[in-house]
């Protein structure tokens, strides 16, 4: 945190405090009157820089809400230091990697019962069904659902609704992992779709007689879609009992923070979540051009951990799940000729639980044949989603197996993951063998929920 805390951008409040993002402290000390916001933000990726930014992203907003309303003091918590104390917080606004924990958190259903607004952005939404669902229902009035909802990356046309949330945003385009069909509540009753579009039909990874997917299509959305229904991507709820929700599903790519409509709708919404007035035309903010975006990027990561740069993703691996072990190993032979930077990415592809990614036997292979260990390389910066990233341990710190089979070369991580190095000269191939740790595979007797792909980005010399 103290790099953080380092960068922090200070503003000063009308009641003469300066008001920092990560100035907990100072927050809970601020005067009666003052509008508190606490943002809960996943620190790391998901599938390689520039995806799921959300603790770069909860930055940037509760800057510009510090900015633009001098009785408002937001701060940011990253999830490794999950806030505890909410009697105070006006509003909570989640960015996730799957929002189950904010929906579990005793702590949040008090503030909400209390009448705090709620807000969830991106993989935020997603709730199991049962009693995550239910407080997500009566906290901000929808969420992501499995077999019901869906997340495909798409182009979408987007068209603003009739809302202050809606105040100074255009219709406009962006390409982005734009869940939507989302569970609602009955009849929409105080749903105000803030963003809506119509989804294609190649959006929906389902046919008649095919079995349904947690994500991917189902009969439900494949009838709404052939029927033209609007797909709501974002929503204000005013809850009939008090207090008020929003939620928004796009934010996979932080490049769409360029997107003033997409950047104005974020911020419109949490704000009025927290019973701030929203401008007639918007919160009024200046476009953030790349190298800002990066800068950005950097400070949530730690000065110089994991640069962006021009990494383009080069490989995929099918999805490997615990339920579906077959094969339990992949192999991964690429071709990086010309690459300067290399990009380890695992990504988790359902609730986080029990990802624990493995590299096994990672090499550089040189145009003479030759190879290089990379685990006896330094790397340049890595994240993770739980734990620790460790050489020749798993994601625990126990060894590395698979299948009862130890493998002392090696790196264990849990996605989603990126590790990155920088790459000697020479270098043409990547190969190593990616696989789910045994240690991920069982809990509780049973095969667990542990599911991720590996990818590969690499960075060309220019």
């Amino acid at each position: 945190m103290k790099y953080l805390l380092a960068l922090a951008f200070l503003t000063t409040a009308a009641f003469g405090q300066p008001r920092d993002i990560f100035d907990y402290t100072g927050q809970n000390n601020a005067p009666a009157g003052t509008k508190r916001l606490v943002f809960i933000a996943a620190k790391g990726t998901h599938g390689g820089g520039g995806q799921h930014e959300f603790l770069a992203g909860a930055a940037y907003l509760a800057r510009r809400i510090n900015e633009t309303y001098p009785q408002a003091f937001a701060v940011v918590y990253p999830d490794s230091n999950w806030p505890k104390d909410l009697t105070k917080a006006d509003a909570i606004i989640v960015l996730l990697n799957h929002g189950g924990r904010a929906a579990d958190d005793a702590n949040i259903k008090a503030a909400c019962d209390r009448g705090a607004g709620f807000a969830a952005i991106h993989y935020g939404v997603e709730a199991k069904i049962g009693s995550q669902g239910k407080n997500y229902l009566d906290w901000m009035g929808g969420f992501f659902e499995t077999f019901y909802s869906v997340n495909p990356t798409w182009d979408a046309s987007v068209q603003p609704g009739q809302h202050p949330v809606a105040n100074g945003v255009k219709a406009f385009s962006a390409k982005d992992e734009w869940y939507y069909h989302m569970r609602f509540v009955p009849e929409m009753k105080g749903i105000t779709p803030v963003l809506s579009a119509i989804a294609p039909l190649n959006t929906v990874r389902f046919k008649t007689g095919d079995k349904p997917s947690p994500h991917g299509g189902n009969p439900h959305v494949l009838a709404d879609v052939k029927a033209g229904k609007p797909q709501h991507l974002a929503w204000a709820f005013d809850r009939p009992k008090g207090g008020r929700g929003f939620g928004f599903t796009g934010f996979h790519f932080f490049a769409n923070m360029t997107n003033d409509s997409f950047r104005t709708t974020m911020l419109n919404g949490v704000a009025w979540a927290a019973g701030l007035e929203i401008p007639a035309n918007g919160i009024a903010t200046k476009t953030p051009t790349q190298a800002e975006l990066d800068a950005m990027m950097a400070e949530a990561r730690g000065a110089g951990a994991m640069p962006v740069g021009n990494a383009k993703p080069v490989f995929e691996t099918p999805l490997m799940t615990a339920k579906n072990p077959k094969p339990r190993i992949l192999d991964i032979d690429v071709a990086i000729k010309n690459a300067k930077e290399l990009y380890l990415v695992a990504s988790d592809q359902g609730s986080i639980s029990c990802d624990w990614a493995t590299w096994i036997e990672p090499r550089l292979i040189l145009a003479d044949g030759k190879g290089i260990d990379v685990t006896t390389l330094k790397w340049k910066g890595e994240e993770r989603g739980y734990g620790r990233t460790q050489i020749g341990k798993n994601n625990a710190g126990g060894p590395i197996q698979v299948e009862d089979q130890v493998y002392a070369n090696g790196i264990g991580t849990h996605a989603s993951s990126t590790i990155a190095y920088d790459l000697p000269a020479g270098v043409e191939r990547f190969t190593a063998k990616g696989a789910i740790d045994d240690g991920g595979m069982v809990r509780a007797g049973k095969l667990s929920d542990a599911a991720m792909r590996f990818h590969i980005s690499t960075a060309l010399l220019r």
